[in-house]
């Protein structure tokens, strides 16, 4: 991929990294409850009456590493919208630094053959 097409890809993750707030913002502005797919297990219990097992396995294994996306911003709107950006760009970076890693290593094995 020449200059220009990694320009342009950066700016494709770079307004997609902007625009994922959406997600919270339009049910918030609809009035229309949470984010599709935001549902903690309790919510989940809500909506469909009982606790799926698997879930409720897999979420006392995992947790995630910015919870609620608002690590650092604060609560309400604003702080949800702002950890939600701050969140998008945390991943395109530790996704863009593995996949730079693991191309420089491929590229040193193959330099060796």
């Amino acid at each position: 991929m020449n200059q220009k097409g990694i320009k342009r890809l950066w700016y494709a993750i770079g307004t997609l990294v902007l625009l994922s707030p959406l997600g919270i913002l339009v049910p918030e502005l609809c009035k229309s409850g949470s984010a599709w797919g935001e549902w903690d297990l309790k919510a989940i219990a809500k909506q469909v009456g009982f606790e799926p097992q698997g879930m409720k396995r897999l979420s006392e294994l995992w947790g995630a590493p910015l919870p609620d996306y608002a690590p650092i911003a604060g609560h309400g709107l604003t702080g949800d919208l702002l950890g939600y950006v701050l969140s998008g760009a945390v991943g395109v970076i530790i996704i863009a630094a593995l996949t730079y890693g693991i191309a420089r290593i491929l590229a040193a094995k193959d330099g060796k053959k």
